[in-house]
């Protein structure tokens, strides 16, 4: 993960949690009025439930002040009582926890019973490594850099200013050579020189391999020198030169609101009856959705959700071969949910959502603007002409879109889901961001 990257994310889990009013002089539209309603069941866990995790988990005296969260979020109930709950009954609200022991190199899943404040369930996981956390990325950055090794092969490479290489750490890709069990990752580098984008300039032939149990490089990897990009390839808007000339604006107005009603997590637009939540490892999950069919609701799917994303970057040499991501287990597209920007990432016209999430630390932290819901031109629906009458009948159609962007890395997936008005649930997944060679 580049190091820009990481600060970016440090920045988000510790950003104040204020409603921004204004972004790049756009004003960001009011949501629509939310009713109250009683916490649902799958309504992902509050502020007050994440630090109510922590504290009951300090309490059982099962964790200490370094064991590290990679998982916090609610545990889903059983179909079978969400979909037979009656109304006023009581809810059942369950977190259900990842938890490394850093000191001892244990993993731990767990759950949480947040109605009768206990914990429930606790299994140690042996061998088992869960996904890398902040910490981890600190800490390969200063082991790395502290490493003979890596300051003889910056050197070798005419590399004088360490400070201007980024490490960028991954996880391991595979099964340690000597069967170790420790907690793993492989470190590669990059070269910004001073500019922003050190991507484009990669240090390639130097590969360490860190183990963050006992803090130190235990295998160095130097296969020779390859030529380091004379420059970076900068993509910011004044660093790349002038850009072709903008089209005239396109305005999205909607005088009377939007059609679309939120009620807590529930929404309601034309025919279609959904629930959405944001998870720290799968992003945006659509929950029970349904088509009003008269005075039926007629169910199509009780829960959707990008599970997983590979990247395998089918590069056998040695800085490339490890490299087979699973970008939403090893990093967490929720987590990697950046704010969006109205006007730019969605339409003038979108309501925008925040997402609270625990940090690796068990912490509770909101960040602003990360789902985003509007509605859009469909094109056209429907048309006839009668030839003989000389009559035209049309329905021009419109669209309702769910989104959220996730950045990893140099990477920016966005994930919306598209409701259309002819019963039509589309899953649109786009993948954008800069290249890293």
């Amino acid at each position: 993960m580049p190091a820009r990257i990481r600060r970016i994310l440090i920045a988000s889990f510790v950003a104040a949690t204020a409603a921004t009013c204004c972004v790049s002089g756009l004003a960001i539209q009011a949501p629509p009025p939310v009713r109250a309603e009683a916490v649902h069941p799958l309504d992902p866990l509050s502020r007050e439930e994440l630090a109510a995790v922590s504290r009951l988990l300090r309490a059982s005296g099962r964790v200490s002040a370094g064991t590290r969260y990679p998982l916090i979020a609610l545990r889903e109930p059983p179909k079978e009582d969400v979909l037979t709950l009656r109304p006023g009954a009581a809810v059942r609200r369950e977190a259900e926890v990842v938890a490394y022991d850093r000191d001892r190199n244990r993993t731990f899943e767990g759950v949480v019973d947040l109605r009768a404040g206990r914990v429930i369930e606790w299994n140690e996981r042996p061998g088992i490594q869960p996904s890398l956390t902040l910490d981890d990325f600190r800490a390969a950055d200063q082991i790395v850099r502290a490493d003979p090794r890596w300051q003889e092969a910056l050197r070798r490479r005419g590399i004088a200013d360490s400070e201007n290489v980024s490490v960028d750490s991954w996880p391991y890709g595979g099964p340690a050579p000597d069967g170790s069990r420790s907690r793993l990752v492989r470190a590669v580098s990059h070269y910004g020189g001073g500019e922003s984008n050190s991507l484009s300039r990669p240090v390639e032939g130097i590969v360490a391999e860190v183990d963050l149990n006992v803090r130190k490089v235990v295998r160095f990897h130097d296969t020779g020198i390859v030529p380091i990009a004379p420059a970076a390839a900068e993509y910011r808007r004044n660093l790349i030169g002038p850009l072709r000339p903008a089209l005239s604006p396109l305005r999205i107005g909607q005088p009377g609101g939007p059609g679309f009603e939120v009620r807590g997590s529930k929404v309601r637009w034309d025919r279609w009856r959904f629930r959405f939540s944001r998870h720290p490892r799968e992003g945006l999950v659509l929950h029970q959705v349904g088509w009003q069919d008269g005075t039926r609701l007629r169910p199509i799917l009780y829960r959707a959700s990008l599970a997983e994303m590979a990247v395998p970057y089918a590069d056998p040499s040695s800085n490339w071969s490890f490299r087979a991501v699973f970008d939403a287990g090893e990093n967490g597209l929720g987590w990697m949910a950046m704010p969006l920007e109205p006007g730019r990432d969605a339409p003038e016209n979108a309501v925008f959502f925040p997402a609270v999430l625990a940090n690796h630390s068990g912490e509770p932290y909101e960040s602003p603007r990360v789902v985003a819901l509007y509605e859009r031109d469909g094109g056209l629906l429907w048309k006839h002409y009668d030839l003989g009458s000389q009559e035209n009948e049309s329905r021009r159609g419109r669209q309702l879109v769910l989104g959220i962007v996730s950045t990893v890395g140099n990477y920016d997936y966005g994930t919306h889901w598209i409701f259309h008005q002819d019963g039509t649930l589309e899953a649109g997944l786009e993948l954008t961001g800069i290249m890293t060679a």
